[in-house]
């Protein structure tokens, strides 16, 4: 097998729109996951070695657990004005509206959509999308060594930020052997797995400790405990002293209940709407669930924000899949 695999048109096609540019801005989606940041700095780093005047904008600040790779302030929140910007590219974002910050404006640039999103809407100029792909940070390493581009150490460290989280610590569904093989090539380039798992998961401040011990008190059980959840407000997190990205670990609580095939994360925002984390064992589809309440994501994984208070949310949305589950709908294999 050759060492690079055989990448699409799209992707040298993003290459000469990057070759043909000056200034690129590399943006990813609102609430930033370890796939958005580490993908997103692992660009930026490749192309200001290739020469490039290579900026980050996003609209919400990158999450604490990843500032060991980039501080605080490191994505602007927004596009700078009256700045001349050559080529914009999104990383990990599904469509326009993920973006926020550029939601109205996505086409007023020269744009590439770089993403494995299977509902992905194909909103740029150019759109390289692979749902096969693990994460976007394994589209990535390929795409640098295909086309030359140099890999420093923060690129191989961020590279390899974007598979672990985005794998779930190498157990989601899609943990392929692509996965692996990034995992490989990463390994051989230098990267310590070891310390970068320590630093994403076992480095917690006591106030994110306490939150956690707090959501395992809110561990809950339907649908003859084959639904597990569990749910939070601003207020909760007020109280705690922490923020909205340090709950990003909690939906890997419900998960982990031997019993529960569909596990959710509800989290009531200040502003009156919900959002909702999903994860799924066998059979039971995620993004399917999420589709029906206007959301996304991966068969394993995926995201929803409900326009309806924490506890109406909480309502609807297990009186739903309860159903589904009951039925045996909903599920991977249907077309």
């Amino acid at each position: 097998m050759e060492e690079v695999p055989r990448l699409p048109e799209e992707a040298a096609r993003i290459h000469e729109m990057i070759r043909e540019s000056g200034t690129v801005v590399v943006t990813t989606h609102i609430r930033m996951d370890g796939d958005a940041v580490g993908s997103a700095l692992a660009l930026r780093e490749a192309l200001r070695a290739a020469g490039k005047e290579a900026l980050l904008v996003n609209s919400t600040p990158i999450p604490e657990i990843y500032r060991f790779l980039a501080p605080l302030g490191t994505f602007l929140p927004e596009l700078p004005p009256g700045k001349p910007i050559d080529l914009l590219i999104s990383v990990d974002a599904a469509n326009c509206e993920r973006l926020e910050f550029m939601e109205n404006s996505c086409r007023d640039y020269h744009f590439a959509n770089i993403d494995h999103h299977v509902s992905n809407t194909a909103f740029a100029d150019v759109n390289w999308v692979d749902p096969d792909a693990p994460c976007v940070g394994e589209m990535l390493l390929w795409f640098f060594l295909a086309y030359g581009y140099e890999i420093n150490d923060l690129a191989r460290d961020a590279l390899y930020v974007s598979l672990l989280t985005d794998t779930g610590r190498f157990s989601f569904s899609n943990t392929s052997v692509r996965a692996f093989r990034a995992a490989l090539k990463l390994a051989e380039m230098g990267v310590d797995p070891g310390a970068v798992a320590s630093k994403v998961y076992f480095d917690k401040p006591i106030r994110k400790l306490k939150l956690l011990q707090l959501a395992y008190s809110r561990l809950n059980f339907i649908c003859n405990d084959r639904i597990a959840y569990v749910f939070l407000d601003h207020t909760d997190l007020k109280k705690l002293g922490v923020s909205e990205y340090d709950t990003q670990e909690i939906v890997d609580i419900p998960r982990s209940a031997a019993s529960a095939e569909v596990a959710f994360f509800m989290y009531g925002n200040a502003d009156g709407t919900t959002r909702v984390s999903v994860r799924s064992k066998g059979n039971f589809d995620s993004r399917k669930f999420a589709e029906l309440f206007g959301g996304g994501g991966h068969p394993g994984a995926s995201g929803i924000t409900m326009k309806m208070c924490l506890e109406e949310a909480k309502r609807v949305v297990l009186e739903r899949a309860c159903s589904l589950l009951s039925a045996g709908e909903c599920r991977m294999d249907e077309r």
